[in-house]
């Protein structure tokens, strides 16, 4: 387990994992079955986890250093001044299926549960977590522990996702430190979180507070608190989620305090909100886009209803048996890092949306047809980009960043469910005739020679002559002289001309016996 101290933020961190609690022993329960727990509540069949009864004045702590796990736990703190400490702070950690119970009795600010990635190039996985604690505060702001605070100095990506959060006096997820500017005391390290398919609920400060380009909030819904969601600096994107009976403003941006914080913005798509605030010098014209309908107060798919379901699994929806079929969107999202797909897609056609990058460039994203099926391919970091599938199926799909999701209609995919696919097919090109060839071409030139040239050459796709190519003036025509292909081999003669083929895949041979020039291109 990793030590820690005292955060340059000024957040307080214990320095050793210490547990001073009543620890029950698993809970298990058999098919057909249902188990106890001492409280009354039940536990429905085949599901398993620790129960931690955290005595009177008594703290349970855990704390995650590189590639650890929390995981299937239910921490009961109904004991008086019974509280419980959680920090991940390493690369790759996870924290999944936890619930906490009872009743926080402090009233001051805290941040009992806390998380950092200290590399740009890794992550860390809040999953499936219920946090529906009550507090002994009744202050709308202020006063009380936040649910989740993500140090200043996190430089990766965090996702957090399927997270029920209720009462936290503070923020509720507490993500805009890394984003702190430079004038800040304790600059910020720059990483990205992304909220997904989180409910957050009368969570005073803010429910959902992000301050780095990158950091994104996906299906969650912030009821109440006296700001729903808080775009404290930078760029928070936001899709398909309700925001709503916030008591300041159910979508904030800014902050008085620092200059970076005037230029704050909030991208908004398929999203419901009612109203709208600006702190320091920031202006809600940085809020993009308007409401599409009346917000909502659900429960998102996959978040826990309860710290007893949290515990065990059981709202997590598995998605290796959906396949979408017929006409559909598909949205592709990665962290922060620059990240490439590919998809292939049995469809009458796809079309890319306007989020994706159509500029004829390294980057560019792109949908194309090749032999009969439908290739998405392209480079994203930190957004969403999208893609409508007409009539279609998703059938390969390349090998995405561990961070990397893919859904379709709300419901994320399982990419192990589908085959892979390893390498782009070149995009087709036409010909004068607006028939379908091949992408690459070699040219074997001998126009600026007398003599004649025997050549061989095979590749690892297919290959085809060029009947419309050009001829030198005065030069042997190509095709008089002897050209066979077979087996994606290529044997040939040239004189004073040119001879072109089209093909894919890559030249694997090619010898020439001669003068003439072999060129390689597009």
């Amino acid at each position: 387990m990793s030590e820690e101290q005292t955060d340059s933020s000024g957040k307080q961190a214990n320095a050793k994992d210490n547990i001073s609690l009543c620890r029950r022993s698993y809970l298990k329960a058999t098919a057909g079955g249902a188990a106890l727990i001492a409280t009354g509540s039940m536990v429905s069949a085949e599901t398993q986890y620790d129960i931690i009864n955290v005595s009177s004045g008594e703290t349970y702590r855990k704390h995650l250093g590189d590639e650890e796990s929390l995981e299937n736990v239910l921490i009961d703190i109904s004991a008086q001044g019974a509280e419980y400490d959680i920090s991940a702070s390493g690369n790759d950690w996870s924290i999944r299926n936890v619930g906490i119970r009872g009743h926080w009795d402090r009233t001051t600010n805290t941040d009992p549960f806390r998380l950092r990635v200290p590399d740009d190039d890794k992550t860390g996985v809040v999953e499936n977590v219920h946090l529906g604690i009550t507090t002994e505060s009744d202050r709308s702001y202020g006063g009380g522990p936040s649910g989740m605070f993500v140090w200043r100095d996190h430089a990766g990506h965090i996702d957090i996702r399927g997270c029920y959060l209720n009462d936290y006096q503070d923020n509720g997820i507490y993500a805009s430190a890394p984003g702190n500017p430079n004038s800040h005391p304790f600059p910020g390290s720059g990483g990205t979180v992304r909220i997904e398919d989180c409910y957050a609920h009368e969570c005073g400060t803010s429910n959902f507070r992000l301050g780095t380009d990158g950091s994104s909030i996906h299906n969650s819904v912030s009821v109440g608190g006296w700001r729903g969601i808080w775009a404290f600096i930078e760029e928070t994107d936001i899709y398909d989620s309700d925001i709503l009976n916030s008591e300041s403003g159910d979508i904030a941006l800014g902050d008085g305090n620092y200059v970076e914080s005037d230029t704050a913005e909030v991208a908004l798509n398929n999203s419901r909100w009612g109203t709208e605030v600006a702190h320091g010098g920031a202006t809600t014209d940085n809020i993009h886009a308007t409401s599409v309908d009346t917000p909502q107060d659900r429960l998102p798919e996959n978040c826990p209803s309860s710290p007893e379901e949290a515990a065990s699994g059981e709202s997590i929806t598995e998605s290796d048996s959906y396949l979408p079929e017929g006409d559909f969107e598909v949205e592709i999202t990665t962290n922060s890092s620059l990240a490439e797909y590919l998809i292939e897609v049995d469809a009458d056609e796809v079309i890319p949306g306007s989020d994706t990058n159509k500029d004829e460039d390294e980057y560019q994203d792109r949908a194309f047809e090749r032999n009969g099926r439908w290739y998405i391919h392209g480079y994203t970091a930190g957004g969403v980009e999208s893609y409508q599938i007409k009539d279609g199926q998703i059938l390969r799909i390349g090998d995405f960043e561990e961070s990397s999701i893919v859904t379709v209609a709300g419901q994320r995919l399982d990419l192990d469910t589908f085959d892979s696919i390893t390498e782009v097919p070149n995009k087709e090109t036409e010909d004068r005739d607006g028939d379908d060839i091949l992408a690459k071409k070699i040219v074997v030139d001998g126009s600026n020679n007398d003599d004649v040239s025997n050549y061989t050459f095979k590749v690892t796709g297919e290959v085809e002559k060029n009947d419309t190519l050009t001829q030198v003036e005065n030069s042997t025509a190509w095709d008089e002289l002897p050209s066979d292909i077979s087996d994606q081999r290529v044997i040939g003669i040239v004189g004073n001309g040119k001879n072109m083929y089209r093909y894919s895949g890559n030249v694997t041979v090619l010898r020439i016996s001669g003068n003439a020039t072999v060129r390689l291109g597009e």
